[in-house]
């Protein structure tokens, strides 16, 4: 009798949504962890790019030349670096959405446990049996 509760099955499918949003979550989340981590990596290559931006402005012409060059082929490595940042933004927000979501069935899970009671569904089960 309970397995056809209609409120028994809207807490089935409200868990299996919360489990599946957080698998989604935790992809995310290493997703977002290795396009950091590759942030942070490019970060410190630009501070070295600022550091090497002021020695060209201190020194002649020759060196001007080649340190350009130099820093013209560390843009070119920096320039992946954009769609990177683009996607992160996004997982971002999508991480965002994922956690008001969660909070919403949190709440929506406890109204019902509320309303069933203390005891899960298998105690439920076993008592009526």
């Amino acid at each position: 009798m309970c397995s056809r509760d209609a409120r028994t099955k809207q807490l089935r499918q409200l868990l299996e949504k919360v489990q599946n949003m957080s698998q989604s979550i935790e992809v995310l989340d290493r997703r977002t962890q290795r396009d950091l981590q590759y942030v942070e990596k490019m970060e410190n290559q630009m501070k070295g790019l600022e550091s090497k931006f002021k020695q060209v402005e201190e020194s002649h012409k020759q060196h001007l030349a080649r340190q350009f060059k130099a820093i013209k082929a560390k843009m070119d490595e920096l320039r992946p670096l954009i769609p990177v940042l683009e996607e992160y933004k996004a997982d971002a927000k999508l991480v965002l959405q994922f956690k008001e979501e969660v909070q919403n069935l949190t709440s929506v899970l406890n109204e019902l446990q509320e309303e069933i009671g203390a005891y899960d569904y298998d105690e439920l089960q076993s008592r009526v049996s």
